[in-house]
């Protein structure tokens, strides 16, 4: 998944847990998903730079999405050409219920964001 300078992006993700008593995997609703863009997806990975924290919001359920889908918001005015070209090219989301679920999204970071044409 491609990010780019100065562009908003909305990133969709499913949360599912192992119930510990039944095994059954189920979907995550409620609590407080956070995310943040890392250079790193290890364990211990922190935010590339202090802008890129996000709080994620529950949109399962509604409009066609599967429960257990989580939405990331990230508006184009904290992609700044600046931040982004001090960065790698392979960057990760990283969503985090605390004490519950890690999970990753892998990440493009490209300089241009090419248009559709038609004629």
């Amino acid at each position: 998944m491609q990010i780019n300078p100065l562009n908003d992006k909305t990133i969709t993700f499913e949360l599912n847990l192992r119930n510990a008593t039944t095994g059954v995997l189920e979907p995550v609703v409620a609590g407080t998903v956070t995310a943040i863009i890392a250079t790193t997806d290890a364990p211990d990975a922190t935010e590339a730079h202090a802008t890129f924290v996000f709080t994620a919001v529950y949109i399962g359920g509604a409009n066609g999405f599967a429960v257990g889908t989580w939405m990331v918001f990230i508006d184009g005015a904290v992609l700044t050409v600046a931040i982004l070209a001090a960065l790698a090219s392979k960057l990760y989301l990283i969503a985090r219920k605390t004490g519950d679920i890690r999970a990753v999204v892998e990440l493009e970071n490209v300089a241009a964001r090419y248009a559709q044409v038609s004629s």
